[in-house]
């Protein structure tokens, strides 16, 4: 019988028990023959014969109910000591119909011993006809009702699952499984690892490790569940019939549990048992002749200046990288290498070589370096490719450069003439080698790729550098620092939306000499600092000069050409030790009109901490603007030396510790803005602080504010709440100009 016939009974039991305790016991009326005297039969009342056989009946009847419950109750009491562990999986569904059949269960059983009670005491009394007629109406509505009640506990489809089954059943298989990893893991082996395809040794041991994750796990959830089951209460309470919604959902979730871990465990075992044996399939082929032939392509082509056809070449560059991963592939079969080879062997033969290929519009000439053999797909040098697209430049036209998106390789200086523009996708990526980490990558000059012999701005016009990534490298091989974009004697010079990262102890970009120049939205990170930490810029003006033995820009004519008309704009620079300025002066040659704005100088590194000393940093300047900038955790935020005609708005200072804005020596007295707390004692509430130019502003701490509304030299002011240590002391302040300033200072002492 399943176990939803047993559910099914009992409720049955429960509801014909109940029936019974509110149905009155029959009453059987005695014929008197001493003591009184016999009265006649009156319309309600029924013969003795009648009655004796009614009686009869009606005691067949619960005699025979008497067996049936005996029987259901015996064996309702077996099964559920037996399933005492076991739990109705759709009790979330229907657990008010589990707890009404446990209680009526209960009450059955008071019913059945009161009417067999009843029955025996009342042997022998007779019924009126309408008693009888009104017992069997109350039971034939009550079965009807009972009927009722049964259809409606079938549709419930309770299932009683076995806890204690499956635990043993998990049990034996986490054992099995261990057993069987065990068994096969004797094959990995590093003999084994070299003589077979990885694809076919990873794969074995790939899923041993796999199978293996789930041993422990699954072990330590069987020795916690019958814990979990005793120390709840939960196999009492089953035994009982009192099983509360919070023990039957978590018996609930134990099942769920079992029956998830049932099904890994299964797959695992699956997993395993699939694992074959290596094969002589499996073992690895030789790639030697294949790998003759791809060194010979490499050399492809054979010279600086070979171009072939696009059509020959991508079928070439195709073969390539196909024999090439199929060399790599140590899985690859004899007839895969063959096929590679030859495959290869007949696109090198089929090269034809090609003018260069350009499209024009107006007077303006395209180019793509694929085109002349630079990718972007390996690791190959490219800057033979690369030089050879630059050189298109010519007198007369104007030439475009595009760089798709991919990793280009440089191996020594490439070289930009002018009115040419280098369009660099956003994922286009320079990458300077090991072997030149002592030159720029990217520098202007003529058409002989010379820099000397040029005065003033008549080396190099009209160039505009756009997008891409320019990466310095492997800086930390380098041992000579050198600027990475390195423009002198220009005019009409733009760079812009590029990245320029991992410069190693100097500049990133530096204008040397330029006029009309524009550098706009760039990013500059990842510096490295060398021996002199202090003095190198993310972005540098200089003038073309040289004191002394000392070169201020070496590689072009030192003939006193200064930059100007420069604008600097929308740029991002994360910790270098100055972001953006010139260190050095000549008198009577002063930078010119340049404007500095909205860029963004950070320190962000922990590291360079002391090492960021300036953020924007300028000397010798006519004509100077610096508005709307950022500069956060520098020593100093802006500092202005031997200038004139300055302008600083709307710039916002943090967290630089020395000077936020400092001027020195220019044509105008400004005072040196500086929050500093000049005099404080732990334990006590008076303050003094210096905020010099803050016309308003105020200081913060422990939940206190102070206002700040006129400039004093020194301002002092008695706390709320006395100083602690490691208190926290946040300034705002703005000057006449809108500068903001920013300060958060910790009390140590």
């Amino acid at each position: 019988m399943g176990y939803g016939r047993y559910a099914r009974n009992a409720v049955l039991c429960a509801a014909l028990f109940g029936l019974l305790a509110t149905t009155p016991a029959p009453v059987v009326y005695a014929d008197t023959t001493t003591g009184s005297e016999q009265q006649e039969p009156t319309e309600t009342t029924i013969t003795k014969d009648v009655v004796n056989a009614r009686n009869e009946e009606l005691n067949n009847s619960i005699a025979d109910l008497d067996n049936k419950m005996q029987n259901t109750l015996a064996q309702l009491h077996s099964e559920v000591l037996e399933i005492s562990a076991m739990y109705y999986s759709e009790y979330r569904q229907y657990g008010e119909a589990n707890q009404i059949t446990s209680e009526r269960i209960a009450a059955a059983q008071r019913v059945y011993n009161d009417t067999v009670t009843a029955l025996s005491e009342a042997d022998g009394i007779s019924l009126t006809q309408e008693q009888l007629d009104t017992l069997y109406a109350n039971i034939n509505a009550q079965i009807e009702q009972l009927n009722a009640q049964s259809d409606a506990i079938d549709t419930l489809k309770l299932e009683i699952l076995q806890i204690d089954i499956d635990k043993d059943i998990l049990q034996a298989k986490i054992t099995e499984l261990e057993q069987l990893i065990n068994t096969k893991r004797n094959v990995l082996t590093e003999e084994n690892a070299a003589k077979y395809k990885p694809s076919v040794y990873n794969h074995y041991q790939t899923t041993l490790d796999n199978a293996s994750t789930i041993i422990l796990p699954v072990k330590n959830y069987l020795e916690q569940l019958e814990y979990t089951l005793r120390a709840k209460g939960i196999r009492q309470a089953a035994a009982d019939h009192t099983l509360t919604r919070e023990q039957i959902g978590e018996i609930t979730t134990i099942a769920d549990t079992l029956a998830k871990d049932l099904e890994a465990v299964d797959n695992r075992l699956s997993d395993v048992n699939t694992l074959a044996d290596f094969t002589d399939n499996d073992l690895r082929v030789t790639r030697i002749e294949l790998g003759k032939q791809l060194e010979k392509a490499k050399n492809y082509p054979p010279d600086i200046y070979t171009t072939y056809t696009p059509e020959t070449f991508s079928v070439f560059q195709q073969c390539l990288a196909d024999a090439q991963r199929v060399y790599d592939d140590g899985d690859a079969v004899r007839e895969q290498i063959r096929a590679a080879k030859e495959a290869l062997i007949a696109a090198m033969k089929g090269l034809v070589e090609a003018d260069r290929a350009y499209s024009i519009i107006g007077n303006t000439y395209y180019y793509n370096v694929n085109s002349f053999g630079a990718l972007g797909q390996d690791t190959i040098d490219d800057t033979a490719a690369l030089q050879k697209a630059l050189d298109q430049a010519r007198a007369g036209v104007s030439v475009v450069i595009n760089v798709p998106a991919g990793t280009y390789y440089i191996s020594n200086v490439l070289f930009i003439q002018s009115n040419t523009t280098l369009n660099l996708d956003p994922n286009a990526t320079i990458f300077r080698m090991d072997s030149s980490l002592s030159n720029n990558m990217l520098k202007n000059s003529d058409s002989n790729h010379r820099s000397t012999g040029y005065p003033d701005y008549t080396l190099s016009q009209n160039i505009t550098v756009n997008g891409g990534i320019w990466n310095g490298g492997n800086i930390q091989n380098s041992t000579k620092s050198t600027n990475l974009i390195y423009f002198g004697h220009g005019n009409h010079i733009t760079i812009s939306n590029a990245t320029i990262r991992n410069c190693h102890g100097s500049h990133a970009l530096e204008f040397a000499g330029i006029q009309n120049g524009k550098i706009q939205n760039c990013t500059f990170d990842g510096f490295r600092f060398g021996n002199n930490d202090y003095t190198s810029e993310a972005v540098q003006l200089d003038i073309c000069y040289k004191n002394g033995d000392t070169e201020w820009t070496p590689g072009f004519d030192l003939d006193k050409t200064p930059c100007r008309n420069i604008v600097i704009e929308n740029c991002s620079i994360t910790d270098y030790p100055r972001g953006i300025g010139s260190h050095h002066v000549l008198s009577g040659v002063p930078y010119e009109n340049i404007t500095i704005r909205n860029n963004t100088i950070t320190r962000n590194s922990s590291t360079s901490q002391s090492k960021c000393v300036t953020g924007i940093f300028m000397m010798g300047a006519k004509n100077l603007k610096v508005n709307k900038n950022t500069v956060d955790g520098y020593s100093f935020g802006a500092w202005i030396r031997q200038s004139s005609k300055i302008t600083v708005k709307k710039n916002t200072f943090k967290n630089n510790p020395g000077y936020h804005l400092m001027f020195d020596g220019n044509d105008v007295t400004h005072t040196n803005v500086r929050f500093t707390i000049t005099k404080y004692k732990r334990k006590t509430k008076p303050l003094s602080f210096t905020a010099p130019t803050i016309k308003t502003g105020n200081m913060k701490t422990r939940g206190q504010t102070y206002k700040i509304t006129k400039v004093k030299k020194t301002h002092s002011l008695k706390l709320k709440k006395k100083l602690k240590k490691n208190q926290k002391i946040s300034f705002y302040g703005k000057d006449k100009y809108n500068n903001r300033f920013y300060q958060t200072y910790y009390i140590s002492k």
